[in-house]
């Protein structure tokens, strides 16, 4: 053998002729062929259990909030039906009621209209007797004087009151009631508007949301714990389209010592975990939200066994799917064992040729690459060769022309630059923007969170304060794009500043009026950051926000932290400036428009009190732009209320006539989804092309969609809490002709 074939052996055919290494590998493939199937299982098990129970966390807080919606639309719809009511019955008196029962039965039937949910509307006098129903006329003779609905609701003026279930005769079913009391213009009692709602409808309603699963549940009850509706009732066993609700007339069902606690604190909303709590079973994961500011909670449980026994059966077929493939590759391994001695002359025989061969592809694949690599870098090095030379040749020309009459040289010198970056990119590759990741920033939580980062940016001789204020406006920004910004500014502040000193970084929210800045009218945060440094010269500050442009040494700075602020304030719809001063200081402002997705600060009007009125004394005048019948009607109802003027147009093609009509309105609510050629989208951009001053609102149920109104117009996401139109009413009053 001569030393080129020993050297071969040596590289590729010795290592393998150990069998002894190759039989412990063997046995080390065994064990973890069973260990680590095992280990995988462990895990598997433990993560498979936690997110099956953050899943089911999920779907019940999810269930609770669909059932807060629903429960907050019908109590929202009663209230206005009692509203109507009172109004209607004004300061009348029982015997009054009385003798004009057969109008007032007639209008309480067409009150109730094609409401399933609403089983009768009653009126009762001061002491409890029936005046009217919606049910039947005459009324029959049934007095309520000693009931829970009556006595709660002369007690809980002027809130409503919501009575446990029970079996009223008037509505011949089911129901539990909302009642209102009625009062004179001196406060005295006239007696009680009571709206009975079947208890079925809400029962029906939670079983088909929960579908087929036997192991989840639906309630609705009072603050006090008392149970008005649930789906699956209790003891409910039977098929997934039957139930059996609790019974009714039950005075208090036990619940959860948690979930009383929190009822008892008028908790918004939370999820506990019950042992033992009665009528909600043993072992039960429940989530609750309060309906709105009303005395009534929506549960979502499910029961705990349930997504254990779901885990189990599921880990039965995992177990059984990771048993089958580990013992066939155990019994691959003792066949391989077997195997490894029968094969050892075979492979002594063969070794030698198979590294020959080996040695020879490879030296083949080496030259072949070297062959490549040479090609790439003497086609790299002609091409920068001749662009070098066309650079150097032209520039030659152009300063023994004294630079006068040099278009060709320049020309060729852009060519010779096209080029060199054709060949860049085909050096780095082909690179793309990332798409902008925008959420909205509560500012004053985004700086708490990055306080850390911020001072380790300033540097341990800077001190960094912050004023930021609580109520400053949300803004809708790339939170990278942000922190990259607000590091930038703080990175030149802190080498503004070498000896230590005080950066303070503060928020304020502005409202820049039509023609008075370069940017559109409209609310704007301001996010200040101010040094006590060295601060700019008049030169320096004129060019600070120039791309490239930078005072520190040459190979030291590429010129792009403002440069970079300042674009992503424009990319946000905003702008930056610096203001500076020598041996004073330095300050940057931000200006980011205001998120107008949300309001940050809802405006509740007190009961008994109106919004202030416009300073012309004019009601607003709003245009209505929705196909819902039903929602324009509850929103012209509730804008009518805040003293507004309403004209409501089903479609954009309405909407526009109105407007060619030559109406004037201060604001534009419209839907974005509706009927028609146009979109709310499509009305509001040409309504803002030909009317910019007039404030637009669009609203939606669809979140996809806000992406293609980019912070052009408020928006509003359905369902949303009055309050929100509350505070753009009160925000149109107080700034008029924004």
């Amino acid at each position: 053998m001569t030393g080129t074939d020993r050297n071969h052996e040596a590289d590729y055919a010795a290592p393998l002729r150990d069998l002894g290494m190759i039989r412990r590998a063997l046995w080390a493939v065994l064990v973890l062929a069973i260990v680590l199937p095992l280990a995988y299982l462990a895990v598997y098990s433990v993560n498979d259990l936690r997110q099956r129970q953050v899943q089911a966390s999920e779907g019940i807080d999810r269930l609770a909030r669909v059932a807060q919606e629903h429960a907050l639309k019908i109590i929202d719809m009663n209230t206005e039906l009692q509203a109507r009511i009172v109004e209607g019955l004004d300061d009348r008196s029982g015997d009054d009621i009385a003798r004009d029962q057969r109008r007032v039965y007639h209008w309480l039937a067409r009150l109730v209209g094609s409401y399933p949910q609403v089983a009768a509307l009653t009126v009762f006098d001061s002491n409890g007797t029936l005046l009217a129903s919606s049910r039947s006329y005459p009324a029959p003779n049934l007095s309520i004087a000693t009931r829970e609905d009556f006595t709660g609701a002369r007690g809980a003026w002027p809130a409503n009151y919501f009575a446990l279930p029970m079996h009223s005769d008037v509505a011949d079913g089911e129901v539990f009631t909302t009642s209102v009391a009625r009062l004179d213009a001196h406060q005295a009692f006239l007696g009680v508007v009571s709206v009975a709602l079947n208890r079925d409808y809400f029962v029906d309603f939670y079983r088909d949301l929960i579908g087929p699963n036997k192991s989840v549940d639906l309630s609705l009850y009072r603050r006090d714990g008392g149970l008005l509706a649930r789906s699956p009732g209790t003891g409910d066993t039977a098929s997934p389209g039957s139930t059996a609700p609790t019974p009714a007339g039950a005075k208090r069902a036990p619940i959860d010592p948690q979930f009383e606690q929190a009822l008892r604190d008028n908790a918004l909303s939370g999820q506990i975990h019950t042992a033992d709590s009665g009528v909600d079973q043993p072992d039960r994961l429940l989530a609750y939200r309060r309906v709105d500011d009303y005395p009534l909670y929506v549960s979502a449980s499910v029961d705990a066994k349930s997504i254990t026994a779901a885990w189990f059966s599921h880990m039965l077929m995992v177990v059984a799917m990771t048993i089958v493939p580990s013992a066939a590759v155990c019994l691959l391994v003792l066949f391989s064992l077997r195997r490894v001695v029968a094969e050892q002359q075979a492979w002594e025989r063969w070794r030698t040729e198979f590294a020959m061969r080996m040695a020879s592809d490879q030296a083949v694949a080496q030259t072949r690459r070297m062959e490549a690599f040479g090609n790439l870098a003497a086609t790299i090095a002609h091409d920068f060769n001749n662009m070098l030379m066309v650079l150097s040749s032209n520039l030659d020309v152009a300063h023994t022309k004294q630079y006068v009459e040099i278009d060709t040289e320049i020309a060729s010198i852009s060519r010779a630059l096209d080029a060199g970056q054709s060949i860049t990119r085909r050096l780095l590759g082909i690179s793309g923007k990332q798409p902008l990741n925008r959420e909205n920033i509560v500012l004053p939580v985004w700086f708490r969170n990055s306080k850390t980062l911020l001072q380790s940016a300033a540097g341990p001789v800077t001190q960094v304060l912050y004023d930021v204020r609580d109520d400053t406006w949300p803004v809708f920004v790339d939170p990278r794009e942000l922190e990259l910004a607000v590091v930038n500014v703080v990175l030149n502040a802190s080498e503004a500043m070498p000896d230590g000193g005080q950066l303070r970084i503060g928020t304020r929210n502005v409202r820049l009026p039509d023609g008075q800045s370069e940017l559109s009218p409209g609310r704007y945060v301001v996010l200040s950051l101010s040094d006590n440094g060295c601060g700019m010269s008049d030169a320096v500050l004129r060019r600070a926000l120039e791309p490239m442009f930078s005072t520190k040494p040459s190979g030291t700075g590429a010129g792009l932290g403002l440069a970079h602020v300042l674009a992503f304030c424009k990319q946000a719809g905003g702008t930056a400036r610096i203001e500076s001063s020598e041996k004073i200081g330095t300050a940057v402002r931000l200006y980011l428009p205001g998120s107008t997705g949300a309001v940050a600060a809802p405006v509740v009007i007190p009961v008994g009190e109106t919004p202030a009125a416009m300073p012309a004394g004019d009601k607003p005048r709003i245009l209505l732009v929705e196909d819902n019948v039903e929602v324009a009607a509850g929103m012209s109802a509730v804008l009518e209320l805040m003293d507004c003027h309403i004209r409501h147009a089903f479609d954009a093609d309405e909407a526009l006539r109105l407007l060619a009509e030559g109406e004037i309105f201060e604001l534009m609510l419209s839907d974005i989804h509706m009927p028609g050629t146009m979109s709310g989208i499509d009305l509001a951009e040409r309504v803002r092309r030909y009317t910019p001053n007039l404030r637009i609102v669009l609203m939606t149920g669809y979140a996809q969609e806000l992406d293609r109104v980019n912070g052009r117009f408020d928006v509003l996401a359905k369902p949303f809490d009055l309050n929100v139109l509350g505070a753009i009413i009160a925000d149109l009053r107080a700034h008029p002709g924004l």
